[in-house]
């Protein structure tokens, strides 16, 4: 399983980090954690812009900065 990381791209807030087989799984796995049914559920309960939320791959790669 993949490990993705759940981030708003309009306020920079990181919500933490996902498992799942895909990006999907992954926001399904945040909404259930903040209790809704599945991300569904909960973009239909609190709308968000297009490509506000988004799950990024955690590659595990080290960055320099």
């Amino acid at each position: 399983m993949k490990t993705y990381q759940i981030e708003n791209t309009i306020s920079g807030v990181i919500f933490g980090n996902y498992e799942g087989e895909t990006s999907w799984h992954a926001l399904d796995a945040f909404a259930r954690d903040a209790g809704y049914a599945d991300y569904q559920d909960a973009c239909a309960q609190v709308p968000a812009q297009p490509g506000e939320i988004i799950a990024v791959e955690v590659t595990g790669e080290a960055v320099e900065g």
